[in-house]
């Protein structure tokens, strides 16, 4: 009697992950408007999701140490993972590399309504190629605007961006500050924001100059 060995093609499992990169210097509402896209787009997909903060600082337009930002990124947005970029891993490249590694074949990306064509082109142009970055191969990436376009009369949590919220800080204009904050935030934590993107805006000092002294020649 013969006897045959059936073999399955098991179809390969669709894993989806939602993100989005921020600088969030500081953080305010309107990021929180893209938390919950990320959050419940994941959740639509059953997938995961990943909010990465970059590692920018510096006095002018990133007051903010990479971990104040994530700090408070935990506090205003309690629901969401959130990591900080890796110096050897700083870019959504990078990112994205790492979590093909990790078996997730549909990635989903979140950004303002101005640079969605922009992060498409760059995905897509570096599917299936390897390079600096690492690789990745992903059998769909889809890009969604978040919000809509700024402009400059806007006011109040429509106006609310970052530089907003680091003039604000200079002022010392609580008013608008806390206004422009993420609402789960209490009003201690919006005040600790607030004096930490304040401090952080200081120009660290300048070095003295040392004189070097001419020694006095006996005549």
């Amino acid at each position: 009697m013969l006897r045959f060995k059936y073999f399955f093609l098991k179809e390969e499992q669709e894993v989806h992950h939602d993100i989005t990169f921020m600088r969030g210097n500081p953080i305010h509402i309107g990021h929180q408007t893209v938390v919950d896209q990320v959050v419940n787009s994941a959740a639509n997909h059953g997938g995961g999701h990943t909010v990465y903060l970059t590692r920018s600082h510096d006095h002018k337009k990133n007051p903010l140490t990479p971990e104040q930002k994530l700090q408070y990124a935990k506090m205003a947005f309690p629901n969401a993972n959130i990591e900080l970029t890796s110096p050897d891993a700083p870019t959504i490249l990078h990112q994205a590399s790492k979590l093909h590694g990790q078996g997730v074949n549909n990635l989903h990306v979140h950004v303002g309504s101005d640079r969605v064509e922009q992060f498409r082109q760059l995905l897509s142009h570096y599917n299936g190629q390897r390079g600096n970055h690492g690789f990745y191969k992903f059998d769909s990436i889809n890009v969604y605007p978040v919000g809509s376009e700024r402009s400059d009369e806007d006011e109040g949590v429509a106006g609310a961006s970052a530089t907003a919220m680091r003039d604000a800080a200079q002022r010392g204009d609580r008013e608008s500050f806390y206004a422009m904050s993420p609402t789960n935030l209490t009003a201690d934590q919006k005040e600790q924001m607030l004096q930490d993107t304040a401090a952080g805006m200081v120009p660290p000092p300048k070095p003295v100059k040392q004189v070097k002294e001419t020694p006095i020649r006996k005549k």
